[in-house]
């Protein structure tokens, strides 16, 4: 998705009734008609910052077309809040134990199972630890996360794991000449 300032702003300096009709009857696009008010940085700078929400709202908005271009994969840790992200994480893709070379699609529970598989006293559960293998396998309680909302925090079973959030930083794109200091 690209945004192209030489479309935009003369569009906004004609809204804002800066554009002056020549002999031909073309618009000739000016911002001195002796008032500075709309000075060009100003247009410049109100095109940045629309931009800049634009791609806030599409990291915002589940499911829009746009928005995995602004996804990173992050390593999360259990028990941690989720990194700094906008809209929804994605779901948890688990790393069953330490030195495995696949990953499992997170299954969701409740922090209260992940909790009780994670202790899984007296292997109530299964014989191997939810972070552990056993013959090349993974143990069959890793795999599984919760997350709680409220307090942006991640648990899961297994060894590690990474989730697909989105992320939009002003930084991240060329900015205006003299916006920023």
């Amino acid at each position: 998705m690209a945004f192209l300032t030489s479309i935009v702003k003369p569009q906004v300096v004609s809204l804002l009734n800066l554009a002056v009709r020549n002999t031909s009857g073309v618009p000739t696009y000016s911002s001195t008609l002796g008032d500075n008010t709309y000075a060009t940085e100003e247009i410049d700078r109100a095109i940045q910052n629309a931009m800049n929400e634009v791609m806030r709202a599409i990291c915002e908005t589940d499911g829009h077309p746009q928005r995995n271009l602004f996804v990173v994969p992050t390593p999360v840790t259990h028990n941690s809040l989720i990194p700094e992200h906008l809209g929804s994480p994605g779901v948890p893709r688990i790393i069953p134990y330490a030195g495995c070379t696949y990953d499992l699609v997170g299954k969701r529970k409740s922090i209260e199972e992940i909790a009780s598989y994670r202790a899984n006293p007296n292997n109530l559960y299964c014989e191997v630890a939810h972070n552990a293998s056993s013959g090349g396998s993974h143990s069959k309680l890793a795999g599984f996360y919760a997350i709680d909302k409220a307090a942006n925090t991640i648990y899961f079973t297994g060894d590690s794991a990474e989730m697909d959030l989105a992320h939009f930083y002003e930084s991240d794109f060329v900015l205006i000449p003299g916006m920023h200091s």
